[in-house]
């Protein structure tokens, strides 16, 4: 897996708002863009192996309290 600095990230975040921009010009490539961006966050929301921040935090405490 390749590792990204926030550097990289802030060259990716500023680069992806730039072509946004560029591809919100045109209708049809933006509705594309929109409804594949909407898929991408459905799978990251709907993940069953994602964990919440609330529980993420709680299995820590019990396992701190198991020690």
């Amino acid at each position: 897996m390749v590792t990204t600095d926030a550097t990289d990230y802030v060259r990716m975040n500023a680069e992806f708002y730039r072509n946004l921009g560029i591809v919100a010009e045109d209708e049809a490539m933006f509705e594309m863009v929109y409804k594949y961006v909407h898929r991408l966050v459905k799978q990251l929301i709907d993940d069953p192996t994602r964990m919440s921040e609330e529980d993420y935090f709680a299995m820590l405490d019990k396992s701190k309290a198991q020690k």
